[in-house]
């Protein structure tokens, strides 16, 4: 679901053949439908990209949104292109010691902003802030943990819901420099809730900007490091459950 560069390697510049992917499925599906925020999710058909977020030549590839609805109902079918690049931990691919998660670490996904697709979608002038100043970006990867635990093996899951580390999810932390956005990693921490229970907190950098933005070809857009499927199924299967159950740590609770 994350397009897996180590099954097939990104296109890139590449014309589009069985021997590279395109683009990410899960931007397709659930991250540029879910930042549209329309009430019928299937009125967002996305077309995704992978290019490094950084490279801006000989393409700048940035989303965009094909089409446009004059007034808004649920027959209005958006077309819409995002562009993704997958980050991958530092020795992955060089020792395989089972201590480096295999999936990707983070999504780096440019997205059209809530107020550009329903701007788009025919439902008139939004308010911005409203649409896009709360954490979308935290909503996504919510999902994809959701997702995560609704499609784990009934074993694992069982084993992980008495054993594993718990994942929440923080408040998205806005950049307002593209650069710093690019290399602002997703945060993962450890931490201690309101109940003395150890979590995992993962965190998404964000930058958005709306559609009449200064700047027009960098208006309307919101980014978000989303985390990866595969991540958060590794999570529920291996990485997890090393606080309380690896071999040095056999904890019962």
């Amino acid at each position: 679901m994350e397009g897996f560069y180590h099954f097939k390697p990104p296109c890139y510049d590449d014309p589009p053949s069985p021997a590279c992917t395109t683009g990410c499925p899960w931007s397709e599906i659930v991250s540029q439908p879910i930042m549209g925020g329309l009430p019928n999710n299937n009125s967002v058909h996305d077309k995704d990209t992978f290019y490094p977020a950084s490279e801006f030549y000989p393409h700048d590839y940035l989303p965009k949104i094909l089409n446009k609805c004059s007034v808004y109902s649920s027959s209005c079918v958006l077309n819409t292109t995002s562009v993704s690049q997958c980050i991958y931990e530092i020795i992955d691919g060089k020792l395989d010691t089972g201590f480096s998660p295999t999936s990707a670490s983070e999504i780096r996904t440019k997205l059209s902003s809530r107020q550009n697709v329903m701007e788009s979608a025919g439902m008139g002038k939004v308010n911005f802030n409203k649409t896009d100043g709360g954490s979308i970006c935290k909503t996504i990867n919510e999902y994809t943990y959701s997702w995560a635990l609704a499609n784990a093996g009934s074993n694992t899951l069982t084993r992980y819901k008495k054993l594993g580390e718990p994942m929440v999810f923080g408040d998205d932390i806005l950049e307002n420099n593209g650069l710093i956005w690019i290399y602002y990693p997703i945060e993962y921490k450890r931490k201690t809730d309101e109940n003395g229970v150890t979590v995992q907190e993962v965190t998404s950098p964000t930058m958005r900007t709306p559609t009449d933005f200064i700047l027009k070809i960098t208006a309307g857009f919101h980014f978000c490091k989303v985390m990866s499927p595969a991540r958060a199924m590794e999570w529920i299967y291996v990485d997890g459950l090393r606080l309380h159950d690896s071999l040095n740590n056999s904890t019962k609770i």
